[in-house]
């Protein structure tokens, strides 16, 4: 099994070659000690989250974009330098006004929203805000489990129902109408919010910006949960994860704070081996 790592490393390989950047003069330009780049790929030391990305945004990617570009890579033969002539792999936005690339991540989840909403829909069952959340939730904790990484590269935080995605829940309320910080005219493009909490596609969702991996899960994960009623729900994703976030916040008396609930202990209350847990612990900082 390939470790999220690995295909960032891949991708950065590539990225390196079609750029004709040496290692040592990415290191330079993006602010890093100058072996730190070739350590890095050699496996002799592993980069944060945030490093990654710092690496990824100066390629004009996300993370994620980076992992799906050495998946892709991965698949079509392993080596990087027998794959060099691949074609670039983008995640142009197809329908609707295009987003920024910096905001990639939002529209991987507004598909995602988008995909999960229709589907839902042609089983015949509710698409409130809670149910979508949820299997994303659980969709995510099962990616961690098998893949060692999740679907969204969301942050949760431990809420009142639940643990919840917190740029997932944003994006559903900015189309809703509330907390418009960061609203754009092209969020309004992907899904709709009616009855207050109904979500309902307004196009197909763009399904290559997932990994087949990724999908499998959200497609298991709506299979197991389309038909759960709210409490069923609510009582599933209260977790040793959750509980265990709940549990420090009430005793640190932060019980007003929101409380983010790390990666590691959602994949241990998933069924992840101490290996898994530990990996995605020091990966995820």
């Amino acid at each position: 099994m390939i470790k999220t790592t690995d295909l960032f490393r891949i991708g950065l390989k590539y990225k390196l070659k079609e750029h004709k950047l040496t290692q040592k003069e990415l290191a330079i330009k993006i602010g890093f000690m100058p072996n730190h780049i070739s350590q890095y790929l050699t496996m002799a030391i592993n980069f944060s989250e945030n490093k990654r990305d710092i690496i990824a945004d100066f390629f004009n990617l996300t993370s994620l974009e980076m992992m799906n570009l050495g998946e892709k890579l991965h698949q079509q033969g392993g080596s990087v330098d027998n794959i060099v002539h691949v074609a670039k792999f983008h995640n142009p936005v197809k329908k609707g006004k295009v987003l920024e690339r910096k905001e990639n991540k939002l529209y991987t989840i507004l598909n995602i929203i988008s995909y999960i909403a229709q589907e839902l829909i042609n089983a015949k069952c509710d698409t409130t805000f809670h149910k979508i959340l949820k299997i994303i939730y659980f969709a995510d904790q099962d990616h961690l489990v098998r893949y060692e990484n999740p679907v969204t590269f969301d942050k949760y935080f431990a809420m009142d129902h639940g643990p919840v995605a917190s740029e997932t829940y944003n994006l559903l309320k900015m189309i809703k109408g509330e907390d418009t910080w960061f609203f754009k005219d092209e969020f309004l493009d992907f899904i709709t919010v009616k009855d207050n909490h109904y979500v309902y596609p307004l196009i197909k969702a763009d399904l290559s910006v997932l990994r087949k991996t990724a999908k499998a899960c959200i497609d298991n994960s709506i299979k197991i949960h389309k038909s759960m009623r709210f409490k069923e729900l609510r009582d599933k994703s209260h977790d040793a994860a959750y509980l265990k976030t709940m549990t420090e916040k009430e005793n640190n008396g932060d019980i007003m704070k929101m409380s983010a609930i790390p990666y590691h202990e959602i994949a241990k209350a998933g069924g992840a081996d101490e290996a898994t847990v530990e990996y995605i612990k020091k990966t995820f900082i």
